[in-house]
């Protein structure tokens, strides 16, 4: 036990000493990958420093709001869309919110507007990484007032979803699922990058979801536990989420050598209720974009020069088979999981259009929507980043309780943390009084009464043992029917209550409170 507890913290003080956690020959000492040309502490005191810059530039107008189609339905299977928890709703804008108004007002019977068409519209599209919403039964969404957390959501659904990204969307003979430990590494560069940022973005969400964890009180608060089961104790997991992290952030400076900041600050929008910002607000718009472009591009944090040069044709598969990931996004049941699911592979997918798309950048085009969820992203992983710097120091706290003796290694619940404690006062830590020692009596031996022997029965007492026998079976036979009908019952309620739990998502062999399926990196 003391060697798991050396090994665990060795790995943090890793962290701070820019040492991958990781051994593997694919990394080294100093760097995440070969392609991503930087170190754990380097990014971690990045974000420290960009940080508030970008969660200012995601409260403004520009991109706190996300247009989406909260109905489209899931086309890989039947998906039901059923909150269970007020936390699984969204909010939204009550200017684009079409549930009040009648049926014969509805856009979809007063007419699609028709747009005007363009040559390169069709080319656009097929440079984009993922499907994008955008038809007249999309709504606006606050997101910041929709913030990600855990909302309950799991079960059934959630691990068909992840399962589809993970195994229905895998190169061949390349699973990740199926592949043991002693397995040789993918040599496929691209192919590594694809799985990595596929486990770096279901990394980030379960830090996210530990991090605003839902307790029994109906309070979020960070869970150590949940964030060490499901991400902490991972070296992988963890160096995916700063994976993505030099990823986005790369092609966050890429696109401002492709759009001047001066430019993208004037954008016009098509959308009244995104546009009404005035000349103060645009000054600070453009001031915190300078300053978190500034701070992302002193070092080049991404290289790309290698990537689909050996094998061209693999590029047009690796954008399909991420369309199919923001796909699948539209069976996830819960609609606020569904809608930051939406928004960081929109993110992701325009991160890879900006960085793999780069023969003609003049030919790429860039909706509101691919910016807002570009920015929104890299604010999730700016998040993620600060939340696990924030657990490493928990768990820092926890490993020196448990050397104090406070605590067993791997128990790291507070007292009082998931309990309700009685308000006001504590009881005093007063020791127990020891157990009176009980006299115990000398056993004695039970009165056995003999049955008469056979041979000393008259025929009138085997006549009577053998009725009383008959009689005996005849009860239990009659009340074995009498009884079957309500064990029947009571099977049927059984069945059907977890037959509703596993319709509305909900996992019956989970705990709602304390395990968190959604998690699940499992088959």
């Amino acid at each position: 036990m003391l060697r798991s507890v050396i090994l665990l913290s060795v790995f943090w003080l890793s962290v701070l000493a820019s040492i991958s956690p990781l051994g593997t020959p694919e990394f080294c000492s100093q760097n995440i990958t070969s392609s991503c040309n930087t170190t754990l502490s380097y990014i971690s005191s990045l974000n420290q420093a960009v940080r508030p810059y970008v969660v200012g530039l995601t409260r403004m107008p520009y991109f706190r709001y996300f247009k989406l189609d909260l109905d489209k339905q899931c086309r890989f299977w039947d998906a039901q869309h059923f909150c269970v928890t007020e936390d699984c709703a969204v909010e939204v804008l009550p200017e684009f919110n079409w549930t009040d108004v009648p049926a014969e007002h509805q856009p979809s019977k007063l007419g699609q507007i028709n747009r005007p068409t363009d040559d390169s519209s069709d080319t656009c599209e097929d440079l984009d990484y993922c499907h994008i919403d955008d038809d007249h039964h999309c709504v606006f969404v606050d997101l910041v007032e929709n913030p990600e957390r855990f909302t309950g959501y799991g079960g059934a659904q959630a691990h068909d979803v992840w399962h589809a990204i993970y195994a229905e969307n895998c190169f061949p003979n390349t699973n990740p699922m199926s592949m043991t430990e002693d397995g040789a590494p993918e040599s496929c560069v691209e192919k590594n990058l694809f799985y990595r940022m596929i486990s770096g973005m279901h990394s980030s969400i379960s830090v996210h979801l530990s991090n605003e964890y839902l307790s029994p009180a109906g309070d979020f608060y960070p869970d150590l536990s949940v964030f060490m089961e499901r991400v902490g104790s991972f070296n992988d997991r963890l160096s995916n989420v700063f994976f993505n992290y030099a990823l986005v952030s790369q092609s966050i400076v890429r696109l401002a050598d492709m759009i001047p900041i001066a430019k993208l600050a004037a954008d016009e929008s098509e959308q009244s209720l995104l546009a009404n910002e005035d000349a103060d607000a645009r000054d600070e718009y453009s001031r915190l974009l300078s300053q978190v472009v500034s701070k992302l591009g002193e070092n080049e944090l991404f290289d790309t020069s290698t990537l689909f040069k050996n094998d061209p044709t693999l590029k047009d598969e690796f954008r399909a088979r991420f369309r199919n990931v923001s796909a699948i996004m539209d069976c996830v049941g819960c609609d606020r999981c569904r809608m930051w699911g939406k928004l960081q592979t929109i993110g992701y997918g325009t991160a890879m259009k900006i960085l793999f798309e780069n023969d003609n950048p003049a030919q790429l085009k860039f909706r509101r929507i691919e910016l807002v969820a570009l920015f929104n992203t890299f604010e999730r992983l700016s998040k993620s980043i600060d939340a696990i710097d924030k657990f490493k120091q928990m768990y820092l706290d926890h490993l020196e309780d448990v050397r104090k003796g406070k605590t067993q290694p791997g128990n790291y619940e507070t007292p009082g943390s998931k309990k309700f404690d009685f308000p006001f006062f504590s009881t005093p830590n007063i020791p127990a009084a020891p157990a009176p020692e009980v006299k115990r009596a000398a056993p004695q031996k039970p009165k056995i009464v003999k049955p008469t022997p056979r041979k000393r029965r008259t025929f009138k007492e085997e006549c009577k043992a053998s009725l009383d026998e008959v009689m005996d079976a005849l009860k239990l036979v009659l009340s074995s029917y009498y009884k079957l009908p309500v064990l029947l019952y009571q099977y049927a309620v059984v069945i059907a209550a977890k037959a509703w739990k596993v319709f509305i998502g909900v996992d019956p062999e989970w705990d709602y409170y304390t395990q968190s399926p959604l998690f699940d990196y499992g088959t």
